[in-house]
């Protein structure tokens, strides 16, 4: 259906209007090409191949903290390794020392038994030299 001179006349109006806005910013659906602009081919390349080399960049980055890290984790995975062998080792130390604490305290009471033995015979045989008497 075709459109009056008067309708026409107010959508012209009206496109006018929110041609207007768009250039104000007020309307953010309409876009005006007096405002904005789409970028050329080239521009288009160079701001892609800028993207890339940050990308690249922040990558590169990425691996050398990575390798930072797995420096970082041998290290103290060795580190870790040498201080429960040391651990073992002391352990095992204590170990032998405590065995042979026990060794020598046992050797002692078994001494100490001996000479108690040796002395309560030599009563016993006083005693039974001093019976016969």
């Amino acid at each position: 259906m075709p459109k009056s001179p008067k309708a026409r006349k107010e959508s012209s109006k009206r496109e006018r209007e929110e041609g207007r806005m768009s250039e104000e910013g007020l309307n953010p659906f309409r876009k005006s090409s007096r405002t904005e602009r789409s970028p050329s081919r080239g521009e288009e390349r160079n701001q892609s191949k800028e993207i890339e080399e940050k990308i690249e960049t922040v990558l590169r980055e990425i691996k050398e903290d990575m390798a930072g890290i797995v420096e970082e984790s041998r290290a103290r995975r060795k580190e870790l390794a040498a201080a429960r062998e040391k651990e073992g080792e002391k352990e095992r130390e204590d170990m032998l020392k405590s065995s042979e604490v026990k060794k020598e305290s046992s050797k002692r009471e078994r001494e100490e038994e001996r000479e108690d033995h040796q002395i309560e015979a030599k009563k016993k045989i006083k005693a039974r030299k001093w019976i016969r008497k």
